[in-house]
């Protein structure tokens, strides 16, 4: 994890708490929480890109941002991360996920939509993940999409 700071099961149910989040998966996988993306936020290793994708957005959902910054990779993660809690995520769609040219790299396109001052927002990417220096599968940078 970075920093001092850890991502608790006891953080994540005050999180959904106070939220009011149902026993799905954020991610909208049609999984429950606990088999989706919970076991990635309390430091299981993803198996694949779209794996991360999934628990990133999650991570957006839930406000979890120590996770967001231990799931980027060291080479482009910044220094800190505060996230909006105006900033309401309630849809994701994977275009697609494919492996790269090695084995240790996936690309993932999704569409995500967020909700912030009453307005609706939409972004769409081509996300790049790779292996950090100790063999997890990290965000490293991402290609926005008109």
């Amino acid at each position: 994890m970075v920093g001092s700071d850890i991502v608790t099961r006891e953080k994540i149910n005050s999180k959904r708490i106070k939220k009011g989040r149902a026993p799905s998966c954020p991610c909208q996988s049609g999984e429950a929480y606990a088999q989706c993306c919970e076991p990635l936020h309390l430091g299981e290793h993803p198996r694949n890109g779209e794996a991360v994708m999934r628990s990133r957005y999650s991570a957006f959902v839930l406000g979890l941002e120590v996770y967001l910054l231990s799931s980027w990779h060291e080479e482009t993660r910044p220094e800190s991360l505060t996230l909006s809690p105006e900033q309401q995520w309630f849809y994701l769609k994977i275009i697609e996920a494919t492996q790269g040219e090695h084995c240790d790299e996936y690309y993932v396109t999704f569409e995500a939509r967020y909700r912030e001052n009453h307005q609706v927002y939409k972004m769409c990417e081509k996300s790049h993940f790779i292996k950090d220096s100790s063999g997890i599968l990290k965000y490293i940078d991402g290609q926005f999409i008109s």
